[in-house]
């Protein structure tokens, strides 16, 4: 803790001061999962996407998200550039199957890969058959 917080609580802080505190609050937020203004509750699409990797492992573990919700957003997500032609093959009905596997595994307790139920894309550099 720098110098003299403790006794100028209450009083204007400087600018040291300042950082220290906020990056120390920001600090344990995030080692104990605490709500932030970015871990906003996951009950739309948009908040899904908005998930990195870890908060989404997260989310997946903990059953506050299913590998279906949050296979199923980005689908939809990807489905909205289809004029972009960003994507060349796209089987929503294989990544249905898939998520849904993988949420049947984790409720009936078997054990599931730390990436399973992770949507991703996969850049192919050959021709692929369609699922």
């Amino acid at each position: 803790m720098p110098p003299n917080t403790l006794r100028n609580i209450g009083k204007r802080m400087g600018r040291r001061e300042f950082l220290w505190a906020s990056g120390a609050s920001l600090a344990t937020a995030a080692l104990t999962n605490l709500p932030t203004s970015s871990r906003a509750a996951l009950t739309s699409d948009d908040a899904i996407l908005r998930l990195g990797l870890i908060e989404g492992i997260a989310a997946l573990r903990s059953g506050k998200i299913s590998s279906f919700d949050y296979c199923m957003a980005a689908v939809e997500q990807a489905a909205k550039f289809g004029d972009h032609n960003i994507f060349t093959q796209m089987s929503p009905v294989y990544v249905q199957d898939a998520a849904a596997a993988v949420d049947g595994k984790r409720k009936s307790g078997e054990e599931v890969g730390l990436l399973q139920g992770i949507p991703y894309a996969l850049k192919d550099s050959v021709d692929m058959d369609i699922w």
